[in-house]
């Protein structure tokens, strides 16, 4: 898996043990390879990292290092699973997914901390849906993307807004917009048909599109959103206003949009810069 920074790219072996992290200007200055397995890893705008793995007598350990990769906070728990972990720019704050049981039933559990306390932080209730992904959309709110809906809060806790998908199938997602989540929902689970949703964080959808054909990859840029198809890449920008089409693709399975519009086609073996 693959996360990106600012100027810091983030790469981990999911589920297994090797972490490694490179830079434009420098090239690879992070390799670590761990004890124990890697649950999930994420990098901040700013270029702080944190990793949550297995560890010898607890259920998850949390690691965050410093924009120089240098150590500078763990959390240990011995009592919560917690395969989910996200950084905030700047690196003071960190969110984590717990999954567990309350009176027999499932329930997803979001912890934020602060990495100048060794006091837990906020503790809140997810509900019974498994959380598939966890982000801030900016400093100040992380977003939880469930199973059956998708969830926003701010740093103290309070529940901003929620989005529910009523009784649709969330297809793929993508939470690197600026401010905002955009969800691929469709009303079957198999099929082509797909609506791209942006979503706020009072829990609000701002904008929508319907695509006919489905989408391969998803990606999302500053202002824009990418969508590629079978045969199509498509660029929205805005409130998913049409920004440029193009049917020049030739196998490329996914899209990465960058914050100037401009969409990297990437194949098998080989990536193209795509420019309108």
């Amino acid at each position: 898996a693959v996360s990106a920074g600012e100027d810091l790219a983030l790469l981990w072996d999911v589920g297994g043990t090797t972490l490694a992290a490179a830079r434009p200007d420098r090239g690879q200055v992070l390799d670590l390879i761990l004890d124990r397995p890697l649950l999930d890893a994420d990098v901040s705008q700013s270029g702080e990292i944190c990793y949550a793995s297995a560890a010898d007598g607890y259920r998850t350990v949390i690691t965050v290092l410093d924009a120089d990769q240098q150590g500078r906070y763990r959390w240990l728990s011995s009592s919560r699973y917690m395969p989910l972990c996200a950084i905030a720019e700047g690196g003071a704050l960190l969110a984590a997914v717990s999954v567990g049981g309350l009176e027999g039933a499932f329930e997803s559990r979001l912890q934020l901390f602060h990495n100048d306390s060794e006091q837990p932080g906020v503790d809140i209730s997810l509900g019974g849906q498994w959380i598939y992904d966890l982000d801030f959309l900016d400093r100040d709110v992380v977003c939880a993307v469930g199973e059956s809906s998708v969830q926003f809060f701010d740093t103290t806790g309070a529940k901003l807004g929620e989005y529910a998908y009523a009784g649709e199938h969330l297809k793929d997602y993508c939470l690197q917009g600026d401010g905002h989540a955009i969800l691929c929902l469709s009303p079957f689970q198999s099929g082509s048909r797909c609506e791209l949703v942006s979503v706020l964080p009072d829990g609000t959808a701002s904008a929508r599109t319907t695509l006919d054909d489905g989408i391969q990859s998803l990606s999302a840029a500053g202002s824009y959103v990418a969508a590629l198809s079978a045969g199509c890449l498509r660029v929205f920008k805005g409130e998913l206003t049409p920004y440029y089409e193009t049917a020049e693709v030739a196998g490329e399975t996914h899209c990465q949009v960058r914050r100037d519009g401009t969409t990297l086609l990437i194949g098998g073996s080989s990536a193209r810069l795509y420019l309108p």
